[in-house]
């Protein structure tokens, strides 16, 4: 979509709410108290335990003790359980992340100690389902002098590893340089229960680089704690997924390469902490932070083409705002804002802006919501399909608990992608699960990349099938978009035929994902990914793959 269908935006999320109707039944309730632990922080969501429902993972402090910690508060059928929580004496607020580490099946938890405290490090938390506990199995020295750290599977292991930027210049010149510091994903196996430093995480410094290319210089510093410094996202929409650093001095871009390196990237007009599609054309937007001379912002930047934002808009004024979200929260495939903010003196609410036509936004504040002014999160929390927003509250009295907002209303649906290996044949299939709306044209990315630099001596092809039409891409990426309709309750097959040279073999990355999410009430299930190392096999004309890593 051009940047002159989004001409009223501008208009709009200034101040002046359009006149439009918007879907009278889509509502928000009033936002129900969850006790996550003593002065709640940063959150995040997720299956902690495997049984299919959001839970809360909570970074939390205790001002008057000194200490700090995390709680994971389990979602269960008849509402949530009483956290279970891990304490130390101190630790840094805002560092808190969910990673894929070790070969369990469940999610480990990293958090960092504060600069000040004896055992600077990050330390690598467990959830124990069976006992209800959170168990201490690492602690990594830390990364850089960073401001952050990252979650990113750096080296394409499918392991996650943790990663940090910080400055590092040689005193005897005038250019300001940086260093990345890399904890890698160790593949050993587990040592016995109990056991601390069980060496799951290696380290790796890179040498000196200077950062160029940015200028925006705002960021989100005026608005309040965001639960990680750093973030990924997949920029480009080649679908591997990309991360950002909060230095270089405002933020810097590192892409995923197919062959397991980062490659530094400068970015043309705005940066931010949070990014979603919001024009629909497939390319994450922007939201960041800023001041006016009537107090706080939130700028609106689409990006028109990979690494290239334009600022469209602007949300205003706000004594101050939290972390917003964007999410598609009545699910009429349009994405919409949503973050806390305090609109007056003591005076707080929820503001969710409504996308309601292409490039029109209606405004709607839930003035009853205290101060919700710490980062707001997006999903479906009760799996009735609707997405709801969970933000910790800024009163000091209220800090032991979460906010949970109900979304109720919304025009159900999701479908479901999946990848898959078969013979000589890479196989992308998605399905209608949920919701009786028939759905127009929607796209699927397929990206089918060998995991080398220059796969030419591969003489690797392939063969999209029909409906599915191959885009410019940087090698050695084969990028295509599938477009087509569904029915509900029906699956699309897609099948594409690859090839290599005789006695050549490489391992092969299929990564598909939804490129318009807007509409699907479950982004988690709308991206997949299989791995293989495919050979051709001597005096045969096919290629197959062997082993297959889901």
């Amino acid at each position: 979509m051009s940047l002159k269908h989004w001409i009223a935006l501008a208009a709009v999320v200034s101040g002046c709410v359009s006149s439009h109707t918007a879907r009278a039944e889509w509502r928000l309730e009033k936002p129900i108290a969850i006790y996550v632990g003593p002065d709640a922080r940063g959150s995040l969501l997720a299956d902690m335990n495997g049984d299919g429902l959001l839970d809360i993972v909570t970074q939390y402090g205790m001002f008057n003790l000194w200490k700090c910690g995390v709680s994971v508060t389990l979602q269960t059928p008849d509402g949530f359980s009483w956290p279970a929580t891990y304490e130390i004496d101190d630790c840094h607020f805002e560092q808190l992340a969910l990673a894929n580490i070790t070969p369990d099946p469940g999610l480990e938890i990293v958090m960092r100690t504060s600069f000040n405290h004896p055992d600077w490090s990050y330390r690598m938390l467990e959830y124990r389902a069976d006992t209800n506990t959170l168990v201490h199995v690492e602690n990594f020295g830390f990364l850089g002098w960073g401001i952050g750290f990252g979650v990113l599977d750096v080296n394409q292991d499918r392991r996650d590893d943790l990663w940090e930027v910080f400055e590092d210049s040689d005193s005897s010149k005038p250019e300001v340089t940086f260093r990345y510091k890399i904890a890698y994903a160790r593949a050993n196996d587990r040592l016995p229960d109990g056991k601390k430093s069980v060496g799951w995480l290696r380290g790796y410094t890179s040498a000196r680089f200077a950062f160029s290319g940015i200028t925006d210089q705002r960021g989100m510093t005026a608005t309040s704690k965001a639960a990680v410094s750093q973030y990924q996202v997949d920029l480009d929409a080649d679908g591997y997924f990309d991360a950002f650093s909060g230095l270089c001095p405002t933020k810097c871009l590192f892409r995923q390469e197919p062959w397991g390196q980062l490659r530094t990237m400068p970015t043309v007009g705005e940066t931010a902490n949070v990014f979603g599609d919001i024009d629909g054309d497939g390319l994450p937007d922007a939201l960041l932070g800023g001041r006016d001379a009537d107090g706080f912002t939130i700028e609106v930047a689409l990006q028109t083409a990979p690494y290239h934002f334009e600022h469209v808009g602007t949300l205003t004024p706000f004594l101050r705002v939290g972390m917003p979200a964007i999410v598609d929260m009545d699910l009429n495939g349009l994405a919409d804002f949503a973050f806390g903010g305090e609109n007056g003196p003591g005076t707080g609410a929820m503001f969710v802006y409504r996308q309601i036509e292409p490039g029109v936004f209606q405004g709607s504040a839930l003035i009853d919501a205290g101060w919700p002014l710490f980062a707001a999160r997006a999903g479906d929390l009760n799996n009735d399909g609707c997405p709801d927003l969970l933000t910790a509250n800024e009163l000091m009295a209220d800090h032991n608990h979460m906010n949970l907002y109900r979304g109720v209303g919304c025009e159900v649906g999701d479908l479901a992608v999946t990848t898959d290996v078969r013979a000589n044949k890479a196989v992308v299939s998605v399905a209608h699960v949920r919701g009786t709306k028939a759905l127009a044209l929607r796209t699927m990315r397929v990206n089918i990349s060998p995991a080398v630099k220059d796969p030419t001596p591969l003489g690797f092809q392939v063969r999209p099938p029909e409906g599915c039409v191959e885009r410019p891409a940087d090698v050695p990426r084969r990028m295509f978009d599938c477009v087509f309709d569904m029915a509900a309750g029906t699956t699309r097959e897609f099948v594409f035929n690859l090839s290599m040279a005789a006695g050549k073999e490489a391992q092969v990355h299929t990564i598909a994902f939804l490129l318009d999410e807007g509409g699907d009430g479950n982004p988690l299930n709308n991206r997949s990914r299989v791995d293989a190392y495919w050979r051709h096999v001597t005096g045969s004309a096919d290629t197959v793959p062997t082993g297959i890593r889901r």
